[in-house]
């Protein structure tokens, strides 16, 4: 049954982000050949057609980001905690089959959203058009090699794959987290009988309150491991730095998610 509610979930929301995701990377392709092609030919490019194209690709790279959370808050709001609740909790799935299908869309999603971003910034960039004509692109470039060069040369166990590897988990970790920060405080907030939007809102804030006091003190706890186990190994301090944020998200996600099920198990006000 799982399944079948992970294709109903896709399918009601990939008719919104797969049009939007095409849209995105289409402008940025277009963006880099008529800057490329400006270049070539004159050495610049018009300023006014450069800053038409970017706004447009920004414009709708924007419009992913902002799809996928509205569809993340609707797609759960109105099929478990609104009218069709009623309907949905009436199938022959558990609690945790309905939390999981929503999920794991979502994350899906987020994922995607990440790679569409990513991609159109690499077709801009592309031949390094958007890094000559933009500086700040340029730099953040220039900051990141000059992060991974230097552990690549002075660390022999330095892999930048597993680099990469541990960088992706912290993502995944970090954007599983994130999307059960959005389920936890609405089905908080539905649990009472009236102001369920307000009182979502302050769950929200609530809880990233919380999330940020105790994500503060993890800095803290990662020098407290290195003073109880010192290593002199770049590669050491990176794999703890982001090993301990991907293991932190990890566990906070585990409590969003249970405080999530227990309400729509227990608490839940459909009226």
């Amino acid at each position: 049954m799982l399944t079948k509610l992970l294709k109903y979930e896709f399918k009601a929301t990939a008719r919104v982000m797969v049009p939007l995701c095409i849209l995105s990377i289409a402008l940025a392709s277009v963006t880099q050949i008529t800057l490329w092609t400006f270049l070539d030919e004159t050495g610049s490019s018009p300023y006014s057609v450069t800053l038409i194209l970017l706004i447009a690709t920004a414009a709708a790279m924007g419009a992913v980001l902002a799809a996928t959370v509205v569809l993340i808050v609707q797609r759960f709001r109105s099929n478990l905690l609104g009218d069709e609740g009623h309907v949905m909790f009436t199938l022959p799935v558990s609690i945790h089959q309905h939390i999981l299908a929503k999920f794991l869309v979502g994350v899906f999603w987020m994922l995607a959203t990440l790679f569409v971003l990513f991609e159109s910034i690499i077709c801009l960039g592309y031949n390094g058009t958007l890094w000559m004509a933009f500086p700040p692109f340029r730099e953040a470039l220039t900051a990141f090699m000059d992060f991974i060069t230097p552990l690549s040369s002075t660390a022999p166990d330095f892999s930048v794959g597993g680099a990469l590897a541990i960088l992706f988990g912290t993502v995944l970790a970090s954007n599983v987290a994130l999307c059960l920060e959005i389920y936890a405080p609405l089905a908080l907030g539905h649990s009472f009988h009236k102001h369920k939007g307000l009182l979502s809102v302050a769950f929200f804030l609530g809880i990233q309150g919380i999330y940020h006091l105790l994500s503060g003190s993890l800095p803290y706890l990662i020098n407290f491991v290195t003073y109880l186990f010192p290593t002199q190994s770049p590669t050491g301090v990176y794999m703890l730095d982001f090993g301990g944020s991907m293991v932190f998200s990890l566990l906070w996600a585990a409590v969003l998610y249970a405080i999530t099920h227990y309400t729509l198990k227990h608490r839940l006000n459909l009226e």
